[in-house]
């Protein structure tokens, strides 16, 4: 899922035999050819956006087909500046020193009765600049310039390769670029504060139902019969509207259902990467299995969503009417239009989006476009498989009776003052959505750091323990706040103000902590960001303002 269009580059050595400047192939430009400075035009300014090269190396043997080959070897490529360039001038790196560890398998008695030379533990590049190939050394070389090309520009492209022996072994290979040294102790601090953040939840609610319910019900026990009960107060005042239908039954049940597919796909694929099934070694496996796990689950979104819409919903749709129309269920056009709009829309709007950002990346020509051919595979996938398991899961749920709620709805819904939805609405939003964002907030740097700084991040069990950290803070958090509502009388609005918080960091990131320049880099990463928002606000508020 993660398309690069790379371009393949071979480069032809033998095993365990340096080489030295190779020539590779040349380039002439004539500066008087219109293409030919507009090549050179776009080299310069991608050079001055400190564009790189993203090298994957893939070994293929002499003596065999590519096709017996089962996959490709992924090798490491640390690409570092040598020297710095003068901010006066651009320069070229049109030279690349291959080294390439190996560890011997001469002597190994596994491999006694087959000559094996070695096995190749990791490669790293280095890039140089070079004017021509008849320089023996790396000091004094002159420099490529780019600015100043003559009327017939070469340029020449070269490599070195230098075989180095290690002790490291094969089962060992990923060590060295997945050392969790780095950030284990801030990831260890996070994992200790989102436990006391958990701690003091559990500590409030136990307080909530030992204290305060024991207190009430010791205040009824009091009287010797019902006639003698006074005046209700607090919560009870509102049980008999705490189960009354929302305004938007139908929106609430496909955000429930989403949120509980999406939940379920995240839990399975970070058990899947603790498990050591979903490797860095294999590229784009991770968010792979995250897509199809998402496309196999909606029958959990069909059946989640039927089932809380045939409880709050006296007269039942029809499978058609809940996930393509709302009539008889929206109270007026606008909201029918908002319904249609944002029924069965996750993936919708997901795709949509993605395809936005993909059509700038086409518009701008870069390597990191997805093929429309990809884009409509994922079209088919969600027409041909998950909307069909939606259906049958909806058609699963419809089936089920009605969930009994334990206590029966007013038929005239209580009024509730217009002060106190000001007053309590606005700062329960603010203070719900701290305390899961402050379980996930280390997490989040790592990850933010992995997708936009290319840092390689392999630390699924810390993620895996964060991510139920956060769905115990989040469940916490809706039952303190829920009992801190129908005390307050306000029993309208719940909402996932923690993706909010999200969307803040974020803003944060791309200010502090990236360069991004240009309009179109700036357009990728807060588009990337709200799918990233939107997804969060699934699995922790998966009541929405209904």
């Amino acid at each position: 899922m993660l398309v690069k269009l790379n371009t393949l580059i071979f480069l032809t050595f033998t095993f365990n035999k340096n080489e030295s400047c190779k020539l590779l192939c040349r380039k002439v430009y004539k500066t008087g050819k219109v293409e030919d400075q507009r090549k050179l035009d776009r080299l310069v300014l991608a050079i001055k956006e400190s564009y790189a090269h993203h090298c994957i190396a893939l070994v293929l043997f002499k003596d065999k087909l590519p096709e017996r080959i089962p996959r490709s070897v992924a090798m490491f490529c640390d690409a570092r500046d040598v020297e710095k360039q003068s901010d006066d001038a651009v320069y070229l790196y049109n030279h690349v020193t291959i080294t390439i560890e190996y560890h011997d398998l001469g002597n190994d008695p596994n491999f006694l009765d087959q000559p094996v030379g070695g096995r190749i533990i990791s490669v790293r590049v280095a890039p140089l600049r070079w004017l021509s190939l008849h320089y023996e050394s790396y000091t004094a070389i002159p420099r490529l310039n780019l600015l100043s090309p003559g009327s017939e520009f070469e340029i020449t492209y070269t490599y070195s390769v230098q075989f180095v022996k290690t002790d490291i072994k094969w089962a060992s290979r990923w060590d060295y670029i997945l050392n969790a040294k780095y950030g284990t102790s801030i990831q260890w601090f996070g994992i200790v504060n989102s436990v006391v953040i958990v701690l003091f939840l559990s500590g409030m609610v136990a307080v909530i139902f030992l204290r305060t319910l024991y207190r009430d019900i010791s205040r009824y026990n009091r009287f010797d019969n019902s006639e003698d009960v006074q005046e209700e107060f607090g919560w009870k005042l509102v049980h008999g509207d705490v189960f009354r239908p929302p305004r938007h039954t139908l929106l609430l049940s496909v955000f429930l259902g989403s949120g509980s597919q999406t939940i379920l796909m995240v839990f399975v694929t970070l058990v899947f990467a603790c498990l050591g099934f979903l490797s860095p070694a294999n590229r784009g496996a991770l968010i792979t299995c995250a897509v199809l796990l998402y496309v196999f689950l909606g029958f959990v979104a069909g059946y989640v969503s039927a089932r809380i819409y045939k409880s709050n919903c006296e007269t039942i749709a029809s499978l058609c009417d809940l996930f393509f129309s709302v009539r008889g269920s929206a109270h007026n056009d606008a909201d029918a239009t908002v319904l249609r709009a944002l029924t069965v829309c996750n993936f919708r709007i997901i795709f949509g989006v993605f395809f936005i950002c993909n059509w700038f990346l086409w518009a701008s020509e870069s390597s990191a476009a997805v093929p429309f051919t990809t884009l409509l595979v994922l079209l088919l996938l969600w027409i041909g498989v998950s909307l069909p398991l939606t259906f049958i899961g909806a058609y699963m749920g419809f089936k089920k009776k009605a969930i009994q709620f334990p206590v029966r709805t007013n038929q005239i819904p209580r009024q509730i003052p217009p002060h106190l939805v000001l007053s309590k609405m606005f700062p329960s939003m603010f203070m719900g959505g701290v305390l899961p964002f402050g379980c996930v907030l280390v997490q989040m740097f790592f990850i933010f750091n992995s997708i936009w700084a290319h840092q390689t991040y392999y630390m699924f069990g810390f993620l895996f323990l964060v991510f139920i950290i956060l769905l115990v803070t989040v469940s916490e958090t809706t039952i303190l706040f829920n009992f801190y509502f129908s005390h307050a009388h306000f029993i309208d609005c719940h909402c996932g103000f923690t993706g909010v918080y999200l969307f803040i960091y974020s803003v944060y990131f791309f200010v502090a902590k990236l360069s991004i320049t240009g309009f179109v880099s700036t357009v990728l990463y807060f588009s990337y960001t709200l799918i990233f928002v939107f997804i969060f606000i699934l699995i922790c508020g998966k009541k929405v303002l209904v």
